[in-house]
């Protein structure tokens, strides 16, 4: 299990779960909880502070929806040659 954990790339233990049980590895989610909670690096990753996460934007008072934010249309497009 910590193999194919480092090799994910220390995922979470769903991941680690889902990509074992593909695999047949007979392993459950505790199994994989434990194996998350003994990697150094994961469990550094979990200790740390996460930064907020940025504020919502607004449209700045006195403009209307479209004209802040527009959407360009094109198409339809001929068929590539498989580029």
């Amino acid at each position: 299990g910590e193999w194919l954990h480092q090799k994910l790339g220390h995922t979470g233990k769903e991941v680690l779960y889902f990509a074992a049980q593909s695999m047949g590895w007979p392993i459950d989610r505790k199994t994989c909880e434990v194996i998350l909670t003994e990697c150094p690096q994961s469990r550094l990753k979990l200790q740390t502070n996460r930064p907020a996460k940025a504020p919502l934007l607004h449209i700045n008072q006195g403009k209307t929806l479209w004209s802040t934010w527009q959407i360009d249309y094109i198409g339809p497009l001929k068929p590539s040659a498989g580029h």
